[in-house]
């Protein structure tokens, strides 16, 4: 039976303000490879960093000559490299600002990391975990401490423009994650949202988004969470911890929001860009 209203069910909980981070807006993420730059000494930076995503990280500047290969990102076991996190691909040269996905979101905890450049081992074009190995180089590996702000969202979603008043996706970072979340590149899209990520939607469409529990009309959905001046009923919830600025929209997919809200609308026209919005089974 569908609830016929989120006040119903989320007025137990606690009213104590969520954490504030701070709304930096995206990341930059171009990569700019140049190989007419110096690189006579093979070099691997990578700076501590606040992460912009729990799911991603920053490497400052690769430089070496040679065949295609792989930045790793992995754990720091006691001050050495333990389990590996992540790999983006680099070519020969110097490449500047390359973000290496995690296969999972960091937590507070585990802050102390080690990026390391790997051979393609096999020259298949893929990193292989056990079979490319590490260049071996003391230049090519470098420790840093990547900080996670209570509220930074695990995932990012780019939201646009549609066909007519529709809003589509034409982006989820980290990529490994889109396939179980949207479609990209259809209209009105559903989302499959996991509980207990967080998630950032950029919103870079004409559609105010709003997320609601559907009505037999639109006349008759309960208003969630939603962009702009108008308060949806979950908004004030510590545990979503909602925030709407510039067109990015910051929530916590908790089990009671995902109870609620099953589905979204432009909220200058809730006849318009209506979607569905399901919770994966598990993650």
């Amino acid at each position: 039976m569908r609830i016929p209203s989120l006040l119903l069910v989320l007025v137990g909980f606690s009213a104590c303000p969520p954490p504030i981070i701070e709304e930096t807006g995206e990341p930059g993420t171009d990569t700019d490879t140049d190989t007419d730059m110096d690189t006579d000494t093979d070099e691997l930076v990578v700076s501590d960093q606040v992460v912009q995503l729990t799911s991603v990280v920053a490497i400052d500047r690769i430089a070496y000559d040679g065949p295609d290969r792989f930045v790793v990102v992995q754990e720091d076991l006691d001050g050495a490299t333990g389990a590996i996190l992540g790999s983006a691909p680099v070519t020969a040269g110097v490449t500047l600002d390359v973000e290496v996905e995690l296969s999972e979101p960091l937590s507070s905890q585990r802050t102390q990391l080690f990026a390391t450049l790997f051979d393609d081992s096999n020259n298949n074009g893929v990193f292989d975990v056990g079979t490319d190995l590490s260049v071996g180089s003391d230049n090519l590996v470098d420790g840093f401490q990547a900080t996670v702000v209570a509220g930074t969202p695990d995932i990012r979603v780019v939201v646009v423009d549609g066909t007519g008043t529709a809003v589509m996706v034409t982006q989820v970072i980290p990529a490994s994650q889109q396939a179980a979340l949207v479609a990209l590149g259809i209209d009105n899209p559903a989302f499959n949202l996991a509980r207990g990520l967080r998630y950032e939607f950029q919103n870079d469409s004409d559609v105010r988004l709003e997320f609601v529990n559907r009505g037999a009309t639109p006349d008759d959905d309960a208003l969630g969470l939603a962009q702009g001046d108008v308060v949806g009923l979950a908004e004030d919830q510590s545990e979503i911890n909602w925030r709407d600025s510039d067109g990015f929209l910051r929530f916590t997919a908790t089990s009671v929001l995902l109870l609620n809200v099953d589905g979204y609308r432009d909220g200058d026209d809730i006849t318009e860009a209506r979607g569905i919005i399901t919770a994966q089974v598990s993650r």
